[in-house]
C-alpha cells in the first residue's frame, strides 16, 4: 500500500539541461514564499544545476 503523503502523486516535469540536453533530475524541494517552493535540478551527465521558484496550485497550498 502506497504511503499517504498529503498531496495527489504527480509527475513533475524535469527540464532538459542547457548546456549539454539531458533530462534533469529533481535532488531537492523546499518550502520558499507561501504557496511557493524552491526546486533544485540536476543533471545527471555533466553536474550542471539549475534552481526555480515554483508556484504550487491552489488546492495544495489550502489542504496543508
Amino acid at each position: 500500500m502506497a504511503a499517504d503523503v498529503g498531496f495527489s502523486p504527480r509527475v513533475i516535469a524535469c527540464p532538459s539541461c542547457p548546456k549539454c540536453g539531458t533530462r534533469m533530475l529533481l535532488v531537492h524541494i523546499f518550502p520558499d514564499s507561501p504557496g511557493h517552493d524552491r526546486r533544485t535540478y540536476e543533471c545527471p551527465r555533466c553536474e550542471h544545476e539549475i534552481t526555480e521558484i515554483f508556484q504550487l496550485e491552489r488546492g495544495a497550498t489550502e489542504a496543508a
